[in-house]
């Protein structure tokens, strides 16, 4: 499978969402810079309103990931791994645009 294909989004140029690749219905979230779980939910709730929670993992406030140098979503490159099992989601890699 391949990222393009769950819809991904920039919705900051820190903060990257693309759908869960197991339910395909819960939007799952990365950054490459620590951000506090209160400006993460400001973000989502203008994005997607009042019930974001219903639709978004955050993520953890002081994790924060590289993204490559290339961000066109065929081509993006994401680590460490993004783990959402907490939440009964996805855990796996981004890899030069495909999922893992």
């Amino acid at each position: 499978m391949r990222l393009a294909e769950l819809q991904p989004i920039w919705i900051t140029p820190n903060l990257l969402l693309f759908l869960c690749p197991h339910c395909k219905n819960i939007w799952l979230s990365c950054k490459n810079i620590p951000l506090p779980i209160t400006e993460q939910m400001d973000i989502f709730e203008k994005h997607f309103g009042l019930r974001w929670n219903w639709l978004v993992v955050p993520c953890d406030q002081t994790q924060a990931w590289a993204f490559s140098e290339e961000r066109e979503f065929d081509l993006l490159t994401v680590s460490p791994s993004i783990d959402a099992s907490k939440s009964g989601h996805w855990h796996g890699h981004i890899q030069k645009g495909g999922i893992q």
